[in-house]
Protein backbone atom coordinates (compact mmCIF):
# COMPACT_ATOMS: atom_id res chain seq x y z
CA UNK A 1 0.00 0.00 0.00
CA UNK A 2 3.18 2.49 1.22
CA UNK A 3 4.40 1.68 -2.11
CA UNK A 4 1.47 2.30 -4.06
CA UNK A 5 0.88 5.60 -2.41
CA UNK A 6 4.95 6.74 -2.87
CA UNK A 7 4.20 5.35 -6.54
CA UNK A 8 1.58 7.98 -7.21
CA UNK A 9 3.09 11.10 -5.61
CA UNK A 10 6.05 10.55 -8.20
CA UNK A 11 3.68 10.19 -11.06
CA UNK A 12 1.61 13.17 -10.30
CA UNK A 13 4.85 15.09 -9.26
CA UNK A 14 6.37 14.02 -13.06
CA UNK A 15 2.98 15.43 -14.51
CA UNK A 16 3.41 18.35 -11.95
CA UNK A 17 7.21 19.04 -13.25
CA UNK A 18 5.90 18.29 -16.96
CA UNK A 19 2.99 20.72 -17.02
CA UNK A 20 5.37 23.35 -15.53
CA UNK A 21 7.47 22.93 -17.95
CA UNK A 22 5.56 23.40 -21.08
CA UNK A 23 3.22 26.08 -19.29
CA UNK A 24 7.06 27.88 -18.92
CA UNK A 25 8.07 27.32 -22.42
CA UNK A 26 4.48 28.26 -23.79
CA UNK A 27 5.04 31.76 -21.96
CA UNK A 28 8.56 32.15 -23.26
CA UNK A 29 7.40 31.51 -26.80
CA UNK A 30 4.68 34.17 -26.20
CA UNK A 31 6.86 36.71 -24.22
CA UNK A 32 9.14 36.24 -27.41
CA UNK A 33 6.47 36.52 -29.98
CA UNK A 34 5.21 39.54 -28.58
CA UNK A 35 8.42 41.43 -28.42
CA UNK A 36 9.10 40.65 -31.59
CA UNK A 37 5.81 42.09 -32.79
CA UNK A 38 6.54 45.29 -30.46
CA UNK A 39 9.84 45.31 -31.93
CA UNK A 40 8.91 45.36 -35.55
CA UNK A 41 5.50 47.32 -35.09
CA UNK A 42 4.81 49.41 -38.03
CA UNK A 43 3.75 53.42 -36.96
CA UNK A 44 1.02 54.18 -39.00
CA UNK A 45 0.74 57.81 -37.34
CA UNK A 46 2.15 61.15 -39.94
CA UNK A 47 4.55 63.49 -38.16
CA UNK A 48 4.95 67.44 -38.26
CA UNK A 49 8.57 68.82 -37.97
CA UNK A 50 8.57 70.68 -34.69
CA UNK A 51 12.37 71.41 -34.42
CA UNK A 52 15.63 71.31 -36.03
CA UNK A 53 19.37 70.90 -34.62
CA UNK A 54 22.11 71.62 -36.10
CA UNK A 55 25.41 70.05 -34.76
CA UNK A 56 24.03 70.61 -31.20
CA UNK A 57 22.60 74.37 -31.51
CA UNK A 58 19.27 74.66 -31.58
CA UNK A 59 18.69 76.04 -35.44
CA UNK A 60 14.48 76.39 -36.15
CA UNK A 61 11.16 76.16 -34.47
CA UNK A 62 8.01 75.20 -36.43
CA UNK A 63 4.27 75.85 -34.87
CA UNK A 64 1.02 74.83 -36.39
CA UNK A 65 -3.14 75.70 -35.98
CA UNK A 66 -5.24 72.62 -35.32
CA UNK A 67 -5.69 71.91 -39.17
CA UNK A 68 -1.81 71.38 -39.21
CA UNK A 69 -1.28 74.06 -41.15
CA UNK A 70 2.42 75.59 -40.43
CA UNK A 71 1.43 78.90 -39.15
CA UNK A 72 5.49 80.26 -38.13
CA UNK A 73 8.61 79.28 -37.82
CA UNK A 74 11.66 80.58 -36.24
CA UNK A 75 15.08 80.48 -37.04
CA UNK A 76 17.88 81.07 -34.72
CA UNK A 77 21.41 82.51 -35.07
CA UNK A 78 23.40 80.61 -32.07
CA UNK A 79 25.47 83.49 -30.11
CA UNK A 80 27.43 83.32 -26.75
CA UNK A 81 25.78 83.29 -23.95
CA UNK A 82 22.08 82.86 -25.32
CA UNK A 83 20.83 82.17 -28.93
CA UNK A 84 18.76 84.84 -30.37
CA UNK A 85 15.88 85.21 -33.17
CA UNK A 86 17.49 85.41 -36.74
CA UNK A 87 14.55 85.22 -38.98
CA UNK A 88 10.60 84.14 -38.08
CA UNK A 89 8.10 83.41 -41.01
CA UNK A 90 4.51 83.65 -40.92
CA UNK A 91 1.83 81.49 -42.95
CA UNK A 92 -1.87 82.79 -43.53
CA UNK A 93 -3.91 80.67 -45.40
CA UNK A 94 -6.96 80.73 -47.83
CA UNK A 95 -10.53 77.91 -47.36
CA UNK A 96 -8.95 75.70 -50.02
CA UNK A 97 -6.17 75.08 -47.92
CA UNK A 98 -3.53 76.72 -50.11
CA UNK A 99 -0.99 79.55 -48.85
CA UNK A 100 -1.57 82.99 -49.76
CA UNK A 101 0.78 85.06 -47.97
CA UNK A 102 4.28 84.81 -46.09
CA UNK A 103 5.45 87.22 -44.16
CA UNK A 104 9.70 86.93 -43.70
CA UNK A 105 11.28 89.20 -40.77
CA UNK A 106 14.57 89.71 -40.60
CA UNK A 107 15.32 90.47 -36.44
CA UNK A 108 18.19 92.88 -38.29
CA UNK A 109 15.91 95.25 -40.16
CA UNK A 110 13.18 96.09 -37.71
CA UNK A 111 10.29 95.30 -41.05
CA UNK A 112 9.19 92.35 -42.79
CA UNK A 113 9.05 90.72 -46.52
CA UNK A 114 5.42 89.69 -47.64
CA UNK A 115 5.18 87.55 -50.12
CA UNK A 116 1.63 87.29 -51.65
CA UNK A 117 0.73 83.63 -53.70
CA UNK A 118 -1.59 83.56 -56.84
CA UNK A 119 -2.99 80.37 -58.14
CA UNK A 120 -4.55 78.82 -61.34
CA UNK A 121 -7.81 77.43 -62.00
CA UNK A 122 -5.65 73.78 -61.19
CA UNK A 123 -4.32 75.07 -58.21
CA UNK A 124 -0.81 75.52 -59.02
CA UNK A 125 1.05 78.14 -57.97
CA UNK A 126 2.17 80.52 -60.51
CA UNK A 127 3.22 83.57 -58.88
CA UNK A 128 4.29 85.49 -55.92
CA UNK A 129 5.15 89.04 -55.47
CA UNK A 130 6.81 90.66 -52.56
CA UNK A 131 6.48 93.54 -50.84
CA UNK A 132 7.50 95.96 -48.22
CA UNK A 133 5.55 94.79 -45.30
CA UNK A 134 5.48 98.35 -43.56
CA UNK A 135 5.14 101.01 -46.97
CA UNK A 136 3.76 98.11 -48.93
CA UNK A 137 6.50 99.48 -51.67
CA UNK A 138 6.64 96.21 -54.69
CA UNK A 139 10.09 94.49 -54.82
CA UNK A 140 9.74 91.53 -57.34
CA UNK A 141 8.56 88.56 -58.11
CA UNK A 142 8.73 84.84 -58.83
CA UNK A 143 6.81 83.18 -62.10
CA UNK A 144 6.19 79.30 -61.95
CA UNK A 145 5.26 77.29 -64.98
CA UNK A 146 4.74 73.64 -65.40
CA UNK A 147 5.33 70.62 -67.83
CA UNK A 148 5.01 66.85 -66.95
CA UNK A 149 8.37 66.88 -65.57
CA UNK A 150 9.60 70.29 -64.64
CA UNK A 151 9.03 73.26 -62.77
CA UNK A 152 10.38 76.42 -64.12
CA UNK A 153 11.01 79.86 -61.74
CA UNK A 154 11.61 82.89 -63.45
CA UNK A 155 12.80 85.85 -61.11
CA UNK A 156 12.47 89.19 -62.14
CA UNK A 157 13.24 92.84 -60.09
CA UNK A 158 11.75 96.21 -61.54
CA UNK A 159 10.50 94.24 -64.75
CA UNK A 160 14.01 92.40 -65.54
CA UNK A 161 14.62 89.04 -64.99
CA UNK A 162 18.00 88.24 -63.63
CA UNK A 163 17.09 84.40 -63.38
CA UNK A 164 15.56 81.46 -64.77
CA UNK A 165 15.41 78.52 -62.01
CA UNK A 166 14.10 74.86 -63.92
CA UNK A 167 14.05 71.61 -61.98
CA UNK A 168 13.52 68.77 -63.50
CA UNK A 169 10.92 65.82 -61.78
CA UNK A 170 11.07 62.06 -62.10
CA UNK A 171 7.80 59.66 -61.88
CA UNK A 172 7.91 59.59 -58.49
CA UNK A 173 7.50 63.22 -57.64
CA UNK A 174 11.48 63.98 -56.44
CA UNK A 175 13.63 66.56 -58.26
CA UNK A 176 16.70 64.94 -60.04
CA UNK A 177 17.79 68.16 -61.54
CA UNK A 178 17.65 72.14 -61.33
CA UNK A 179 19.79 74.83 -63.78
CA UNK A 180 19.81 78.06 -62.94
CA UNK A 181 20.42 80.55 -66.03
CA UNK A 182 21.80 83.70 -65.19
CA UNK A 183 20.27 86.12 -67.60
CA UNK A 184 22.82 89.27 -66.32
CA UNK A 185 25.75 87.39 -66.87
CA UNK A 186 27.77 84.84 -68.69
CA UNK A 187 29.41 81.94 -67.55
CA UNK A 188 27.57 82.13 -64.39
CA UNK A 189 25.25 79.01 -64.59
CA UNK A 190 24.84 76.37 -61.88
CA UNK A 191 23.50 72.41 -62.05
CA UNK A 192 22.57 70.73 -59.72
CA UNK A 193 21.63 66.78 -59.14
CA UNK A 194 19.83 65.14 -56.65
CA UNK A 195 20.57 61.23 -56.44
CA UNK A 196 19.61 57.55 -54.90
CA UNK A 197 16.10 59.03 -53.25
CA UNK A 198 15.33 56.50 -50.46
CA UNK A 199 11.54 55.76 -50.39
CA UNK A 200 10.53 57.75 -47.19
CA UNK A 201 8.72 60.85 -46.96
CA UNK A 202 10.64 64.09 -47.17
CA UNK A 203 12.01 66.37 -44.83
CA UNK A 204 14.92 67.93 -46.21
CA UNK A 205 14.82 67.58 -49.61
CA UNK A 206 14.75 69.89 -52.44
CA UNK A 207 11.88 71.84 -53.09
CA UNK A 208 10.94 75.00 -55.60
CA UNK A 209 8.01 77.12 -55.06
CA UNK A 210 5.57 75.52 -52.36
CA UNK A 211 6.84 72.17 -54.44
CA UNK A 212 8.96 69.50 -52.84
CA UNK A 213 10.62 66.48 -53.55
CA UNK A 214 8.64 63.47 -52.04
CA UNK A 215 11.36 61.39 -50.70
CA UNK A 216 14.77 61.96 -49.30
CA UNK A 217 18.22 62.46 -51.38
CA UNK A 218 21.35 60.32 -50.46
CA UNK A 219 23.57 62.19 -52.87
CA UNK A 220 23.63 65.90 -54.23
CA UNK A 221 26.10 67.39 -56.76
CA UNK A 222 26.57 70.75 -58.06
CA UNK A 223 28.42 72.44 -60.48
CA UNK A 224 28.98 76.37 -59.68
CA UNK A 225 30.63 78.90 -61.96
CA UNK A 226 34.01 78.46 -62.72
CA UNK A 227 33.37 74.66 -63.06
CA UNK A 228 33.69 73.52 -59.33
CA UNK A 229 32.49 70.84 -58.18
CA UNK A 230 30.68 69.84 -55.09
CA UNK A 231 29.02 66.58 -53.89
CA UNK A 232 27.68 65.72 -50.43
CA UNK A 233 26.14 62.44 -49.14
CA UNK A 234 23.27 61.76 -47.02
CA UNK A 235 22.75 59.61 -44.62
CA UNK A 236 19.84 59.15 -42.40
CA UNK A 237 17.70 57.54 -39.54
CA UNK A 238 14.27 57.18 -39.14
CA UNK A 239 11.40 56.97 -36.50
CA UNK A 240 9.17 53.64 -36.45
CA UNK A 241 6.68 55.43 -39.20
CA UNK A 242 10.02 56.05 -41.58
CA UNK A 243 10.26 59.45 -40.95
CA UNK A 244 13.47 61.28 -40.78
CA UNK A 245 14.88 61.76 -37.41
CA UNK A 246 18.56 62.41 -38.21
CA UNK A 247 20.73 63.28 -41.35
CA UNK A 248 24.16 62.81 -41.59
CA UNK A 249 26.31 64.79 -44.46
CA UNK A 250 29.00 63.76 -45.86
CA UNK A 251 31.71 65.36 -48.06
CA UNK A 252 33.64 62.68 -50.95
CA UNK A 253 36.15 60.91 -48.44
CA UNK A 254 33.95 60.62 -45.83
CA UNK A 255 34.44 63.30 -43.52
CA UNK A 256 31.47 64.59 -41.70
CA UNK A 257 30.44 67.98 -42.50
CA UNK A 258 26.68 68.56 -40.67
CA UNK A 259 24.55 66.14 -38.46
CA UNK A 260 20.58 67.42 -38.64
CA UNK A 261 18.33 66.48 -35.72
CA UNK A 262 14.41 66.63 -36.58
CA UNK A 263 12.38 66.49 -33.56
CA UNK A 264 8.74 65.49 -34.78
CA UNK A 265 5.37 65.59 -33.55
CA UNK A 266 1.94 63.82 -34.52
CA UNK A 267 -0.29 65.11 -36.83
Amino acid sequence: MCFLILKMLTLNDMNILSFCKNVFLLCSVTLLLHACKKHHEVDTNEYLLSRVDINGWHASDYYYNDSAQLIKSINWQPKSPSAFVELWHEYNYNNQKQITQVINTPYYTGYGIKNEYTYNSDGKLVLIQTYHSITNAFLNTYKYSYTDHTITETYAENGVTLYVYTFTIDDKGNFVKAVRDDQTATNNDWVEEWLDYDEKPNIAGPSIGNISAKNNPRRHTAVFPGGGLVTDYYKYNYNNAGYVTERKVYQTGGSIINVYKYTLIPK
